[in-house]
């Protein structure tokens, strides 16, 4: 099979375990609101957010990350032993630690024997997350994606469970989520048999020194990737208040759209991309993936870009945030950035230069504060709208320059770009228009492009999947 093809057909599989997630959690959350108030729902989010985003990333040392690039190199079953064997290690020693420093310092948003429950969640947390990259590193992706739908599923029964039945108020979503989590992790410890490869015997100092090593630079990736998402909301609710982030938080509605269908492909490219480093023909093939990337997301953007006031008028039922669509297609043309600077991501990934992506990531996390801070007084919302948009092109741009520089040459069709903006600009103004008949056109002139640039990779890529093998 063609690594094109099996590049298809594992974001088609990663496509369950991305977007199933999703639509249970949109079936989850009027369940939790119905049965909290706003303050512990307010509260509960706080502490989610906090733990998946900040504290687990931190808590790990990125280490998931080292343990994914390492088992794609190994070349035997010992080597994988190794790999694992001191993986686990480290992060049994992490979990041990952060038990003992949250244990200590004072959770105010949990007090008493919920402390407890935030522990256990932490530390349920950093196994699952571990053992998502253990299964994509043996291309486990059937495997996978059973393991994102059984969590998000249990999640679902437990919550239900608990905040219908049993009553227990919005802790019960925290012990809904812990255990959801102990399901999976038992899945993949027995059903994936991960830990058929874990043996003292393999443990060597020095190979986890090497391991801790490159998962470090990670690190400052990480938090500044979720600083360059988050700190519009944080500056925008100090400055402005919590209706200016209301609006803004309703602009990024349809944008979030690609983060549903992105990551699939981005999940399955990251592996491709990884196992395709070392062969002869990679520069080409990067190439050829890069070539594909730009058609398809760019007929995506457009096409986002054209119908939005229809889907904006289906989202939106009141007048008092109609202001908010006047930030959508910008923001939709900043999330156009990031699929790119994503897929360059990968490749960093591929070439262990996590380094590199991490300034990468910070310098653009630093541009978006700074935008946001000088502007944000004078031009209100439309700051951390600006500042994401050029954020966002700053590190695809800059991305872009650097792997070019120092790695691979990919190649742009300049022609085919500058009919891209042309047609993304004109799209652009004719959906902040009132007028049907202009979105009528808008629409039409989306998909003639859609179909111009994209067409013929849709047609080569059903081909070549439903061709027997």
């Amino acid at each position: 099979m063609s690594r094109e093809k099996t590049l298809v057909k594992n974001t088609l599989i990663m496509a369950i375990g991305t977007f199933l997630p999703r639509i249970i959690n949109l079936l989850t959350t009027p369940i939790i609101t119905g049965t909290t108030t706003d303050a512990q729902y307010g509260q509960l989010d706080l502490v989610t957010t906090t733990i998946l985003s900040f504290i687990v990333p931190l808590c790990t040392l990125q280490l998931e990350q080292a343990l994914f690039r390492f088992l794609v190199d190994a070349k035997s079953v010992k080597e994988q032993k190794r790999v694992i064997t001191n993986g686990y290690v480290m992060i049994f020693m992490l979990m041990l630690i952060a038990g003992i420093i949250c244990f200590f310092v004072p959770i105010d948003l949990f007090n008493g024997s919920y402390k407890f429950l935030v522990i256990g969640y932490i530390w349920i947390e950093i196994l699952a997350t571990t053992s998502r990259f253990v299964l994509r590193a043996f291309s486990k992706y059937k495997e996978y994606s059973i393991l994102a739908a059984l969590v998000v599923i249990m999640n679902f029964i437990i919550v239900s469970i608990c905040l219908l039945w049993l009553k227990t108020g919005y802790i019960g979503v925290l012990i809904a989520l812990t255990l959801a989590d102990v399901a999976g992790f038992m899945y993949v410890l027995f059903v994936c048999n991960i830990f058929s490869y874990f043996s003292l015997r393999h443990l060597r100092i020095e190979y986890a020194s090497k391991m801790l090593q490159y998962a470090l630079p990670f690190i400052p990736n990480t938090v500044s990737w979720y600083i360059n998402q988050l700190s519009d909301r944080w500056i925008i609710s100090i400055f402005l208040g919590a209706g200016a982030n209301g609006i803004y938080a309703l602009a990024n509605k349809i944008p979030s759209i690609v983060n549903i269908l992105y990551p699939a492909f981005n999940l399955a490219w990251t592996d491709s991309a990884t196992r395709s480093v070392n062969d002869p023909d990679s520069g080409r093939y990067y190439n050829r993936m890069f070539k594909m990337l730009f058609c398809i997301v760019s007929a995506g953007t457009v096409l986002l870009l054209a119908v939005s006031p229809i889907i904006f008028e289906i989202l939106c039922r009141n007048e008092s945030l109609y202001e908010a669509f006047n930030y959508t297609p910008t923001l939709i043309i900043a999330t156009y950035f990031y699929c790119f600077s994503q897929f360059f991501g990968s490749i960093y990934v591929a070439v262990k230069c996590a380094k590199n992506m991490s300034i990468t990531t910070t310098m653009a996390a630093v541009i978006n504060i700074i935008i946001n801070l000088l502007l944000i007084n004078k031009i209100g919302v439309q700051a951390a709208v600006l500042s994401t948009l050029v954020a966002n092109l700053f590190l695809a741009g800059y991305r872009f320059y650097d792997l070019n520089k120092n790695y691979y040459r990919l190649r742009i069709n300049k022609r085919l770009t500058i009919l891209t903006v042309i047609v993304i600009a004109i799209v652009s103004l004719l959906a902040w228009s009132n007028d049907p008949i202009l979105w009528s056109l808008d629409i039409v002139l989306a998909f003639g492009y859609a179909y111009f640039i994209s067409g013929d990779i849709f047609v080569g890529m059903l081909k070549s999947f439903l061709k027997r093998k």
